[in-house]
This record gives C-alpha cells, structure tokens and sequence, in this order.
C-alpha cells in the first residue's frame, strides 16, 4: 500500500485524494480478511457450487476416461434439480 508504484505515480500526478481513497479501501478490506482469519492462519468461508462446477467436473472426468456413472448419475440429478423454471441454471 504505502510506498507501492502505483500509489506514487498517483501521487505524483496529483490525484493524492483518488489514491487516498484506494488506500483506505485496500487498508479496510485487509482488516476485513485479517478478522476472519483463525489462530492457525487458514481461512474458513462457504463454498457455493453453481451448475459449472458440477457440469464441467463431468466433461473432466470424460476427457480423462475416468467416468464413474453412478456418480455421474448422482451429479446429473443435482445439475437437473438446479434448473431453474426460465429453462437455465444458475452461474
């Protein structure tokens, strides 16, 4: 943050109140991460899988020849479930 090219090249154009407010946005979202963070130093946050992961987990699995229907099955049944009444899924 301080002392970085980027915010010394804005600095030096004189756009010192622009750099300012990306310094503090940078500074909050450090602290933001920071507070989170467990004693060991890991981070722990929920992961969210779309339609893609699944999907494009199955085309892997494909490429490689390592299909495993019933867990494609299993997969298909969740992809299948995730469409939504429009005809799509969820990205």
């Amino acid at each position: 943050m301080n002392g970085s090219f980027a915010t010394t090249e804005i600095i030096a154009t004189g756009k010192r109140s622009r750099a300012s407010e990306v310094d503090n946005a940078i500074r909050c979202a450090t602290d933001s991460l920071l507070a989170l963070q467990h004693g060991d130093g890991h981070w722990a946050f929920e992961l969210e899988a779309d339609a893609t992961i699944p999907a494009e987990y199955i085309l892997l699995e494909h490429y490689l020849g390592r299909v495993d229907p019933e867990l494609e099955q299993r997969i298909a049944r969740y992809i299948r479930a995730a469409q939504g009444d429009h005809g799509g899924w969820p990205l």
